[in-house]
């Protein structure tokens, strides 16, 4: 009689132990889940911020690049009109 007592006290202690695992598996599943869907969320912030960067540093090069080739046209008139005051005095 003992040993059926234990053999069934065992077993439902071992399915109370296999279950409890599986749960707090399935928590710890669901937490690493969790964790990855927020690293993928900041990983696509992280990219939309570099892609905006590059973006702006791309038009800022291109204006900048313009004014220096307005800049560099109008010192060339500049120095054209001292060459011709200079001709004619």
């Amino acid at each position: 009689m003992k040993i059926i007592f234990r053999t069934v006290y065992k077993s439902a202690y071992e399915i109370k132990v296999s279950k409890t695992s599986k749960s707090d598996l399935k928590k710890v599943k669901e937490e690493y889940l969790n964790i990855i869907q927020v690293l993928k969320e900041k990983i696509a912030e992280t990219d939309e911020l570099i892609r905006v960067k590059k973006l702006v540093k791309s038009e800022f090069a291109y204006k900048l690049s313009k004014n220096m080739l307005k800049t560099i046209s109008n010192l060339s008139m500049e120095v054209m009109n001292l060459n011709q005051v200079s001709l004619k005095g």
